[in-house]
């Protein structure tokens, strides 16, 4: 009995100190960067895009990149076409030194309905440093977070990173001028 009785406040207490929200979970949500593997150099300029696919009541994000900052540049950084006339989140930044980048934006009134579907979530524009690299581009998983309406839970999802192969500027893409005499 006394057995019983110490279980029982063992579940209470555990139970007092627990979360009251949890981690909403979504089967089919996944965030991958598109495409999932690019050719960049100094002088085409690709837009890389994170894209979200089948989520469900979405009102803001973090979204946190690593890449190698040897071979690549990331030169902007802009919201998507899936949270759109948002607020920014006030620690957007690249930081090519240390291969990161991070951007947010966030939903806040009655009058802004959460999303849910697929779209462009955030579009990055990169340059080549190095050619013949191999560059990862990672969502960084402990700092990327999608957040749901109404309750602020978190949003469960997969994540899909990129690759980025480094290339020259082919020669028939310098152009000459033309003299006549």
């Amino acid at each position: 009995m006394r057995f019983i009785r110490y279980l029982f406040l063992l579940l209470i207490v555990v139970g007092a100190f627990s979360p009251l929200e949890t981690v909403r979970s979504q089967a089919g949500a996944t965030l991958s960067i598109q495409p999932v593997s690019v050719t960049a150099d100094h002088c085409s300029l690709p837009v890389i895009t994170l894209r979200l696919d089948n989520v469900t009541d979405l009102t803001a994000y973090t979204v946190r990149l690593t890449f190698e900052p040897q071979y690549l540049r990331v030169l902007e950084v802009s919201n998507g076409d899936f949270l759109k006339d948002e607020i920014p989140a006030p620690d957007n930044a690249i930081d090519n030194a240390a291969g990161t980048v991070r951007f947010g934006m966030a939903r806040f009134g009655d009058d802004s309905p959460p999303e849910s579907g697929s779209g462009a979530l955030v579009l990055l524009r990169v340059m080549a440093l190095q050619a013949g690299q191999t560059a990862h581009l990672t969502i960084d998983t402990a700092e990327t977070h999608l957040v749901g309406w109404p309750e602020g839970t978190a949003i469960s999802y997969q994540a899909a990173d990129g690759i980025i192969y480094t290339g020259d500027c082919e020669a028939s893409e310098t152009f000459l001028p033309l003299v006549l005499r």
